[in-house]
């Protein structure tokens, strides 16, 4: 595996990291809730 792959798996392992508590926030504010805030 090049720079190119190992550079693309850090940078997908930090998407994920960072999406996961944001799509755990989401499921648990409901969707009413969530478009007033918008």
């Amino acid at each position: 595996m090049g720079l190119s792959g190992t550079l693309a798996w850090t940078i997908g392992s930090l998407i994920v990291a960072g999406a996961i508590p944001v799509l755990q926030v989401i499921r648990r504010t409901p969707m009413k809730s969530l478009r007033d805030a918008l």
